[in-house]
């Protein structure tokens, strides 16, 4: 004798979770998509704004959902933290308007605590250069280091005007991936105190005269 089930009868959780598993496999496909624009060719630094803003949205909207998944949040924000340091080359001052929501970054690491995520905040090192010439071309190329305690960081500066080397200075901007997008540039503490120590040429000056004699000259 055959039973008959009504639709009312089955449970629905399995299709939620079948849609839900769909459609974590159709963002790691396109975070693998993402993966061979960054490293396959050079994008252009629009390609790369998109990309990021798209990361951006999802990734909210992952953050505020009750059905996470951590592997696929950290996949989507190292391959973010990749786009974003291709971009900091290019145009700096773009990495620094396109962070997450505060909100939003406290849920994605407590969700995926291992994964790479921008931090904004002050950096206090020994400002370093290096000249690459390129004769072939007739060009030059200056890239920037920071040194400091806590470990040695690339920086990429959004204005157009550039400190010099072997200072003491305190950046402020944007870190993600072992790279500095800096909106601020200012001498550190000490390196103020060891300025104000120096000798200046600003203030009263004075001449000392000394008077000598020699067996020629009485």
């Amino acid at each position: 004798m055959s039973k008959c089930v009504t639709v009312n009868q089955i449970s629905l959780q399995p299709i939620r979770m079948l849609q839900t598993i769909l459609k974590w496999a159709v963002l790691s496909l396109g975070s693998a998509w993402l993966s061979l624009c960054v490293w396959g060719q050079q994008s252009r630094p629009n390609d790369l704004s998109r990309q990021i803003a798209a990361l951006n949205t999802e990734l909210t909207r992952a953050a505020s959902s009750q059905l996470r998944n951590p592997f696929t949040i950290g996949m989507l924000l190292d391959q973010r933290a990749k786009l974003l340091a291709a971009l900091m080359e290019t145009d700096p001052g773009i990495v620094l308007e396109m962070g997450l929501p505060p909100e939003t970054v406290t849920r994605l690491r407590t969700i995926a605590p291992q994964a790479e995520i921008e931090s904004k905040g002050e950096w206090e090192g020994t400002l370093e250069s290096t000249v690459a010439d390129d004769f072939e071309h007739h060009r030059s190329q200056t890239f920037w280091r920071l040194q400091t305690t806590s470990g040695k960081f690339e920086v990429y500066f959004a204005g157009p005007t550039l400190p010099r080397a072997g200072g003491s200075v305190r950046l402020g901007g944007v870190t993600i991936a072992g790279r500095i997008a800096a909106a601020s540039i200012a001498p550190a503490a000490g390196g103020v105190a060891a300025a104000a120590q120096q000798c200046s040429t600003i203030g009263p000056q004075y001449v000392a005269v000394l008077m000598l004699t020699t067996p020629q000259y009485p």
